[in-house]
């Protein structure tokens, strides 16, 4: 059958064809809200967090979705602001370590690092030479691109290069210091990445398809810091949320930690608001309690 566009109309029948009721907000609400705060695919998605019976979903009402987008738009919002911390600091702790290091001129390394990652150093130096706010006889690229500085490149490469720096440089220096950022800093960057894209993150929880072995060095961090049940751990999200967490408290400001904790505790406040609404959905109830165990662990570290 040739598919239509649905009018919504149509997308409310179909949502309560599939169990969805509209007790807590009336169907023109929920049309108005379709039109002008959320789309039908992005709200859907949150039903998969609800169980089903018969083919229909079960103590699920539009209001509840409603409610699970808006807090994981806080959720998104307080993991990018760690994540563009991370990458503040990162940034900050290697040109640290490469300006105390006599054996570093700042000149030689950016040569080494093209070597390493031609792809990266190519596309750095195009943002330089076309990044609009830097053009002109004075601009960074006119005065520095026949002899690039390790500074002027790590202020400018994305957070995709930095992550290859990163491993690039703990390679070249064997600073002990840096050896979480190497192990870690790919994971805050699926987390970087599903924000930016504003990404559904409370959405497959749990799931078989969400599932990964954990690494050694994340088993490790979770036994001196989180305690969490070893099982939580080859869950994808959760795996990342760790790295996050753990590269916050290690490299951050305290004033930018404690900024996060208040910050992370106002989320788990607004997530408890209609905690009445999820009484039947316990991997979205286990991750809440996950989450706020690292919260409280980061809390202790302050």
């Amino acid at each position: 059958m040739e598919k239509h566009k649905a009018t919504y109309e149509e997308m409310i029948s179909d949502m309560k064809a599939k169990g969805i009721t509209f007790n807590f907000i009336t169907v023109d609400e929920s049309i108005k809200y379709l039109k002008t705060n959320n789309y039908y695919l992005k709200l859907t998605a949150y039903r998969k967090n609800f169980k089903k019976a018969n083919g229909k979903f079960q103590d699920l009402d539009f209001k509840y979705l409603v409610d699970l987008a808006t807090i994981d738009a806080h959720l998104r919002y307080l993991l990018m602001n760690m994540c563009l911390d991370i990458e503040h600091f990162i940034r900050t702790k290697l040109l640290d370590l490469i300006t105390m290091d006599s054996r570093e001129d700042g000149y030689s390394i950016v040569e080494d690092f093209k070597e390493y990652n031609s792809t990266g150093y190519s596309q750095t130096m195009d943002f330089i030479a076309k990044n609009r706010y830097s053009q002109g006889p004075h601009s960074m690229h006119e005065k520095h691109h026949n002899k690039p500085s390790i500074w002027m490149l790590v202020e400018n490469m994305t957070f995709g290069t930095l992550c290859y720096f990163a491993k690039f440089y703990y390679l070249r220096s064997n600073y002990n210091s840096i050896k979480h950022i190497r192990k870690l800093i790919g994971f805050v960057k699926n987390l970087r990445n599903a924000c930016a894209h504003s990404n559904c993150m409370i959405l497959n929880l749990l799931k078989d398809t969400e599932s990964i072995n954990p690494s050694r060095e994340i088993k490790e961090i979770n036994n001196r810091n989180y305690q969490i049940e070893r099982k939580y751990l080859s869950d994808r999200k959760i795996n990342d949320l760790i790295s996050l967490f753990y590269l916050h408290s290690l490299y951050a400001s305290k004033k930018a930690r404690a900024y996060n904790v208040k910050d992370c505790k106002s989320f788990i406040s607004r997530c408890k608001r209609h905690k009445e609404y999820y009484q039947n959905c316990p991997n979205l109830k286990q991750v809440f309690e996950v989450f706020n165990k690292i919260v409280d662990t980061n809390l202790k570290s302050l």
